[in-house]
């Protein structure tokens, strides 16, 4: 038996013992050393997002490898690994595609994605996963290679946008999200970026990590502070990676932001569905491209590793948070509450 945390229904979070996992053929037995939590798993543990439970959530993780199944013969125990979460057919319409994340039976470790087969998730001493999932870290830290999966997610969201070197971009949120998407925008060669949140503790940790402005929409007009600083064209790209009941009125305020011929990407999930008003005319007029992007693939879960192995992005310091698992209950509080950036779990 092993530790878990198992949720039963909202705000009612147990660590209890399940039976230790036992990898099947082509599968592997991860042990935990770290694992993220995800907006995703804040909103089942809310109720915002129904889950019949009993469920173990959590889908950002990495660890070494405990055991291996039979068929598995490039990965040894002992090998320190991320793991990517997402299941997908390899049949469907998009999987040929190379769209692995708009498969149509897309599954995952933790209900992270709930279309396809759903394995137990990372909130637990051990998972099993497929040995196509999990990719070698080298030396980097379990904690930095836990958020492989939202800084892959990231990298997408930002390859989509053709974000040029010379554009100017803006991300509305600076949680872990939106810090990633500041240092990949750098990387990508803009020449001005700007965050904006209602923290002044994010806007700070922003401007650490290498935001040429910030703004905070309770002192300022977003849209005019942006057309202030771009000389009165707008931005490139506009990010929007805050959801929740927010979402819609920040992408509104989006596409009063973005220059003609700009994009703007609405990154982030909302849960219940909302809806927003925007003006056709805008998006018409101005040749704007208005966009979503969802999780990510295989091939952005590498290069987001190869970003963290060489440093290029600075994870470190989006972890506010680490516990035990024996505190998870507090941990899903703390990442809950507007103190926070990333909370993670060593269980």
């Amino acid at each position: 038996m092993v530790k878990a945390a198992v949720l039963h229904g909202p705000r009612n979070l147990r660590v209890e013992e399940v039976d230790t996992p036992r990898p099947r053929r082509g599968e592997v037995v991860v042990r935990v050393r770290a694992t993220g939590i995800c907006p995703t798993d804040l909103r089942k543990y809310t109720g915002a997002r129904e889950v019949r439970g009993p469920v173990i959530l959590g889908h950002e993780a990495a660890g070494e490898v405990h055991e291996v199944g039979d068929g598995v013969e490039w990965h040894s125990v002992g090998d320190r690994v991320a793991v990517y979460p997402f299941v997908y057919c390899g049949r469907c319409r998009y999987c040929r595609m190379g769209l692995v994340n708009l498969c149509v039976k897309l599954g995952a470790l933790g209900l992270a994605a709930e279309l396809g087969e759903v394995y137990p998730g990372s909130f637990a001493e051990y998972i099993r996963v497929p040995a196509g999932n999990i990719y070698e870290i080298g030396d980097v830290s379990f904690e930095e290679a836990a958020l492989a999966e939202p800084l892959s997610a990231c990298l997408h969201g930002i390859l989509a946008c053709g974000i040029k070197p010379g554009d100017s971009v803006a991300v509305i949120g600076a949680g872990p999200i939106g810090l990633m998407h500041i240092q990949l925008a750098q990387l990508a060669g803009a020449s001005l970026v700007i965050a904006s949140d209602l923290l002044e503790h994010r806007l700070r940790k922003a401007a650490e990590l290498g935001a040429d402005a910030t703004i905070n929409p309770e002192e300022v007009d977003p849209v005019e502070e942006v057309m202030q600083l771009t000389d009165g064209v707008g931005v490139d790209a506009v990010i929007v990676a805050v959801g929740g009941s927010a979402e819609a009125r920040c992408t509104e305020i989006a596409l009063k932001m973005v220059a003609k011929s700009g994009v703007v990407n609405i990154f982030a999930g909302t849960w219940p569905r909302t809806e927003m008003h925007i003006d056709p005319n805008t998006i018409h007029y101005g040749e704007v491209t208005l966009l979503g992007t969802h999780l990510s693939t295989p091939k952005h879960f590498q290069k987001a590793l190869n970003l963290i192995k060489t440093g290029r992005v600075k994870l470190k310091e989006i972890i506010s948070h680490t516990l035990p698992l024996e505190e998870i209950e507090r941990a899903f509080n703390i990442a809950l509450s507007r103190e926070a950036l990333k909370v993670e779990i060593k269980p």
